[in-house]
């Protein structure tokens, strides 16, 4: 018998230098009338995965406590989501520190303190 199946929502959000971060928006190639996704500059989407404060975790958020200087992003080496060193732009994982299943068991202990495109200050060395 094989285990339960766990899904996610699939969802994005985007920013732009114009519109800031949006909260959520919907890519669907066959309506016309929604918002223009190609204004974005970056479009990031969600991990599944919610923080202690039962904030969603999307590609750019950056982490407080003890993964202080951390950011989620997409690993090419690994092939899926990875939490990044932010000053070193290393991947966790790939230097066999902690690996992504180790944060997606312990995702709700940490906490999301900002985003790589509007707090830029969280990504310089302390």
């Amino acid at each position: 018998m094989m285990g339960e199946m766990r899904t996610r929502e699939i969802k994005f959000r985007g920013w732009s230098d114009t519109l800031g971060m949006s909260d959520s928006i919907t890519i669907d190639f066959l309506i016309k009338n929604q918002t223009d996704f190609r204004e974005f500059k970056v479009i990031e989407q969600f991990t599944g995965l919610y923080d202690k404060n039962r904030k969603e975790i999307y590609e750019g958020d950056c982490l407080g406590g003890s993964l202080e200087n951390t950011h989620v992003a997409w690993c090419d080496t690994c092939h899926q989501f990875q939490l990044i060193i932010s000053d070193m732009n290393e991947c966790l994982s790939c230097s066999g520190d902690y690996s992504w299943a180790e944060f997606v068991d312990g995702s709700e202990d940490y906490e999301v303190i900002g985003n790589i495109h509007t707090d830029s200050h969280l990504l310089a060395v302390n």
